[in-house]
């Protein structure tokens, strides 16, 4: 959550726009492999389309349907819209239309691949599965880009500073001061990727796994990164 508070929105870094190439031709591909016949269609009222995966799984299955949230109505408010990769037309238009963006064709296939194979739901744990589900869809060179989409995004939403007490503390859904999720605000939407080191190790098979001493990152700082590189005056000593 910190990470991504604190990244900037950066689309014309070169390692950000190959990053986000990769997941909007991935995404594309994805999507026209669900098949033509499935009707989308823009959710226009308030709250949640579906009260959950396992409702919108069948509305897929048994009508070949499925609503989503529209991106116009909601995310990708700000500064950072002119120039976001995944806020340009995709070109595609929904089953009414609708002209949708490449953030509308990714919302739609990570519902559809992310959630609704396995029942996950919309809560922390179910997104964090979900990314972890449908990362294994995409190539190493795009999830990066995903996981900034996502996790990054999600992490924001359920434990980013303005959800946290004083102390640090997160408020449980028992307790007073605990905000709904359908309360919360979105997270600005913003071009950057997540460092490697805060990516679940099996998902970046090429990032360092030992530091020169053979000592295995993670048991000293808890991270997959090699830390003589993040750490330096550390290793001197």
């Amino acid at each position: 959550a910190d990470t991504y508070n604190s990244l900037p929105h950066a689309p014309d870094n070169p390692r950000v726009t190959d990053a986000y190439e990769a997941l909007i031709e991935e995404t594309l591909a994805q999507y026209e492999a669900m098949g033509g016949d499935l009707r989308i269609e823009p959710w226009a009222q308030e709250g949640d389309p579906y009260r959950s995966s396992e409702e919108m799984l069948n509305d897929v299955k048994d009508n070949r349907h499925l609503f989503f949230f529209l991106t116009d109505n909601g995310y990708g408010q700000g500064d950072n819209n002119l120039n976001h990769p995944m806020l340009q037309d995709s070109g595609v238009r929904a089953t009414d239309g609708t002209r949708l963006l490449y953030n509308d064709i990714f919302r739609i296939v990570h519902d559809y691949f992310g959630h609704a194979p396995n029942g996950l739901s919309f809560g922390p744990v179910g997104e964090f599965n979900a990314f972890m589900s449908h990362a294994t869809m995409y190539s190493v060179r795009a999830r990066p880009a995903l996981a900034m989409e996502t996790l990054a995004q999600n992490a924001w939403v359920n434990f980013g500073s303005h959800i946290r007490r004083a102390d640090g503390s997160i408020p449980f859904p028992s307790d007073d001061d605990y905000v709904p999720q359908r309360e919360r605000p979105f997270a600005d939407q913003k071009a950057n990727i997540i460092p490697n080191r805060l990516l679940p190790r099996e998902l970046v098979p090429d990032i360092g796994r030992r530091t020169t001493r053979h000592v295995p990152s993670e048991l000293v700082f808890g991270t997959g990164a090699p830390y003589e590189t993040q750490y330096p005056a550390y290793y001197d000593l």
